[in-house]
């Protein structure tokens, strides 16, 4: 499993000389299989830079998991290159239960009002799925959990695992805030930045 930070800020983009270590985009991480298998984490303003990155006429097969559909979340989208390529397939997942369905957050923030594409007029194959926590799912070699954290809408935590790597991802858990609901299963500290961890191989007993 390979991972690489393309944004790791929250609630806006901030640029400059403060944020230069981790970049000042907001969230978007790139996890592979050992068999190139794309796993895109949110779409914040980091997934324009990640797509700047493919081939303008090649088509991109990806899986978009969003945690949650607040604006830093999926902010980036509009601005993500393969979008606008013919062929590419997205497969968008996100939490089932929110305010508006994933399909009508993505497009409302593409109304014509805030920006001249529609997000059916994207040359892009997408199909958007819901899922409900704990509802386990494989891509290539990756097999991925959500988890419920707390946060004023439905919000996943995402568990991946490729053999005996495991990588967690969990931002916008607050806490403290709703110390008195039902804590998740998959808890994690949101802050300024993203937080995530990688589980290394535990050693084998010979």
């Amino acid at each position: 499993m390979r991972i690489k930070f393309w944004g790791t800020r929250g609630t806006r983009p901030t640029p400059g000389r403060k944020t230069l270590r981790y970049g000042g985009n907001t969230t978007c991480i790139e996890v592979r299989d050992k068999d190139e298998n794309l796993i895109i984490i949110d779409s914040g303003s980091g997934i324009a830079e990640l797509g700047s990155g493919f081939a303008q006429s090649e088509p991109l097969q990806a899986h978009l998991l969003i945690t949650h559909t607040h604006l830093d979340h999926i902010q980036g989208f509009p601005f993500f290159p393969p979008a606008f390529v013919p062929g590419t397939h997205l497969t968008i997942v996100g939490p089932a239960g929110s305010a508006k369905s994933l399909q009508a957050a993505f497009a409302d923030q593409m109304d014509p009002a805030y920006f001249p594409v529609r997000l059916d007029h994207m040359p892009a194959e997408m199909e958007f799925i819901e899922r409900n926590p704990g509802e386990t799912f494989e891509v290539g070699g990756l097999r991925i959990t959500p988890h419920l954290l707390m946060h004023p809408i439905p919000t996943f935590g995402y568990r991946i695992d490729e053999g005996s790597t495991r990588f967690a991802f969990a931002t916008d858990n607050e806490i403290a805030m709703f110390a008195n609901n039902e804590k998740s299963a998959c808890a994690g500290g949101a802050g300024g930045r993203a937080a995530a961890r990688v589980f290394p191989p535990r050693p084998r007993p010979l």
